[in-house]
């Protein structure tokens, strides 16, 4: 027992290390929360050192060979390429050459067919070309206006030399949006209808459609703005309309249409009658307590409207309908009372016209507030 004790008490100090190591990473990984930049820009860092080290090495190297070649410690590589026979001056540039485009074929067989915009990318894929065709998404509708629009493209050297070059055509048809806000009133038996406005700039107006009673959606008219009165509508009936925004385009002479606004509605009710009064037919008068032509006298009330006024006394001469047929002999005697009946006038009728067209008045407010009481609730 005392054997095994002291094993373990003796792997106590080799076991601390690496637990105070790992305790520490996890505590350094907590608190360093590096991000892809930061981690990107660390190791830039270390490849840039290191190719500068191996420009230092490669220079080394080139004074170390001139060195062997020419015997003269001071390096230059016109004195080293001075030195060497005429055919060794040919064949060093001519086989150097070789490998490097050795070196460049066989990468972009490994590698397979990747373009890159980027010469030294070019070298470490080992493609050895430089793509020639650059790509770059464009938002179209950003576009204020619709039509043709010419994309060129500008090359800037590292010597700050520029060249222009036209890449193509860009057609924009871009449909308007949808008109927000759509709201339909009556101003009497004429339905009006406002909404907001759009905000393209190359807008040419508003396109707008009914639908009478359920039915399929017409055209009706057009507005240069955001409204609209439907002068021919039909009235007494229930009317749904849609308005659609209509903006140029290069393509369509009738410009492109946008989608229809929510429908709004509006019922119409048909305008009020004027009742129409029939004058009553004209009364002879008699002298005699006797009818003429021998016709029996008929009840005052059968010859006038029974809306009309009735407040005049009775007259005494007798009354004689002319298309009566007259009977042999028939006698009437009229109330003995005097006066005779009197015709009647626009002022009798006045009152009671006002009065029925109060009343179809009243009858069509209650309606359109309860119509707008009905919407709200919807």
């Amino acid at each position: 027992m005392a054997d095994a004790s002291t094993t373990v008490s003796a792997r106590e100090p080799a076991l601390l290390g690496p637990l105070r190591r790992l305790k520490f990473w996890v505590w350094f990984k907590e608190r360093a929360q590096f991000t892809d930049l930061q981690v990107t820009l660390f190791w830039a860092g270390v490849v840039g050192f290191a190719a500068a080290m191996a420009s230092i090495a490669f220079r080394a190297a080139t004074a170390v060979v001139h060195t062997l070649l020419t015997r003269d410690p001071e390096p230059s590589m016109v004195e080293s390429f001075a030195h060497l026979p005429p055919l060794f001056r040919i064949l060093i540039p001519a086989i150097g050459g070789l490998l490097a485009g050795a070196i460049l074929y066989f990468g972009m067989r490994w590698h397979g067919e990747v373009t890159t915009t980027d010469y030294m990318e070019a070298v470490v894929l080992g493609d050895g070309k430089i793509g020639d065709t650059i790509e770059m998404p464009w938002d179209t509708g950003s576009m204020r206006y619709n039509g043709t629009y010419q994309i060129s493209a500008t090359a800037v050297s590292m010597l700050n030399s520029t060249a222009h070059a036209v890449v193509g055509d860009l057609l924009i048809n871009n449909p308007p949006a949808q008109p927000p806000g759509a709201s339909a009133t009556l101003d009497g038996t004429v339905p009006v209808l406002n909404w907001t406005a759009n905000s393209e700039p190359d807008l040419t107006g508003y396109r707008i459609l009914r639908s009478t009673s359920g039915g399929a959606y017409a055209p009706v008219g057009t507005s240069p703005g955001n409204s609209f009165r439907d002068t021919k509508a039909p009235q007494g009936k229930p009317l749904k309309y849609e308005i659609v925004a209509l903006r140029k385009s290069p393509v369509d002479a009738n410009g492109i249409a946008s989608a229809a606004s929510l429908p709004t509605g509006a019922v119409v009710s048909a305008p009020p009658v004027t009742p129409t009064v029939v004058a009553p037919a004209p009364v002879t008068r008699g002298t005699t307590g006797s009818t003429s032509n021998n016709a029996p006298a008929q009840d005052p009330s059968s010859t006038f409207a029974p809306t009309l006024p009735f407040a005049q006394a009775v007259p005494t001469s007798t009354a004689t309908l002319p298309d009566a047929p007259a009977p042999t002999t028939a006698h009437a005697a009229l109330p003995a009372e005097g006066g005779g009946y009197a015709k009647t006038t626009l002022a009798h009728k006045l009152p009671y016209l006002a009065t029925a067209i109060f009343v179809i008045l009243v009858a069509f407010l209650i309606f359109q507030y309860a119509r707008r009481l009905q919407k709200g609730d919807a």
